[in-house]
């Protein structure tokens, strides 16, 4: 089914989501060795039709905005830098794989540390397995 969901930001306040954009936790999936192996799809969050997700991390209904940035003089100035992931990324070229990654967009899963690190098995990718897990944690 397609949706006309619109995502409206204000200025030192909330996101205003309206269209019914579904919303859902994601659960970072540990395992046995306590690293991070996968996304698992948690609860589904009941959500009106419309509605204001919470931006300045204060409020007593998150993920839903409350009010409190209003009280608080949350200041919402975007710091990120403009450049696009081309601009910011880096590449490391391994024997069968290039690796393309902007660090300052890291989403700090921790999913790509697990043998040794991204980028290491990068330059191990004629390993089949380290080829393997470097894919898996990269798109992850």
């Amino acid at each position: 089914m397609k949706r006309n969901c619109k995502v409206k930001i204000i200025e030192n306040g909330p996101y205003l989501i309206s269209g019914g954009l579904p919303l859902d936790k994601k659960i970072i999936g540990i395992s046995k060795e306590g690293e991070a192996e996968t996304w698992i799809k948690g609860e589904e969050i009941s959500s009106p039709e419309s509605y204001a997700l919470c931006t300045c991390g204060n409020s007593n209904k998150k993920p839903f905005c409350d009010g409190t940035h209003v009280h608080i003089g949350f200041d919402g100035k975007e710091t990120a830098s403009r450049k696009t992931h081309d601009e910011q990324a880096q590449i490391m070229e391994g024997p069968t794989l290039t690796l393309k990654d902007a660090i300052t967009l890291c989403a700090v899963a921790r999913f790509c540390h697990r043998g040794g690190g991204t980028w290491e098995l990068t330059h191990h990718s004629d390993e089949p397995k380290a080829r393997e897990l470097a894919i898996d944690e990269a798109t992850k």
